[in-house]
């Protein structure tokens, strides 16, 4: 890879970073695994192990750890990897039956009886931050 070429790509890198207002050197293993993700729409996986060699050259550069070596971005290819192997093919996760057999067949979930919750929506009741002195009331 000519060093234009390597260049090019650390700068697509730092316009990426900056977009998203994420910093690239140090590149946090998080950001990096982000950007793995971004590249996958757009990229082939020889394409994008390339880039993250040009990103951990330009770490090592500046004395820096390789962000590429840390376990969420090992994870984060491994999933891309065989995102892209299970294309074409029937995805081999749950092989036994279909796991929405139930929800297909027609029958609902039972609601539950009684007072419901609300969760989400509601709000928290009031709470006065200060307790109220006697002297003070009196």
């Amino acid at each position: 890879m000519t060093a234009r070429n390597e260049e090019r790509i650390w700068r697509e890198f730092q316009n990426w970073c900056r977009g998203r207002r994420l910093r690239g050197l140090p590149a946090h293993p998080w950001t990096l695994a982000a950007y793995v993700r971004w590249c996958e729409t757009r990229h082939r996986l020889p394409t994008i192990l390339k880039r993250l060699a040009v990103i951990s050259k330009v770490h090592v550069r500046h004395s820096l750890a390789p962000p590429d070596r840390h376990p969420l971005v090992h994870r984060t290819l491994r999933m891309v990897e065989a995102k892209r192997q299970s294309r074409g093919r029937k995805s081999t996760l749950f092989r036994d039956r279909d796991f929405l057999e139930k929800a297909s067949s027609g029958k609902t979930a039972a609601k539950p009886k009684g007072k419901q919750r609300r969760v989400l929506g509601s709000t928290p009741k009031l709470v006065r931050k200060r307790l109220r002195s006697k002297a003070r009331s009196e």
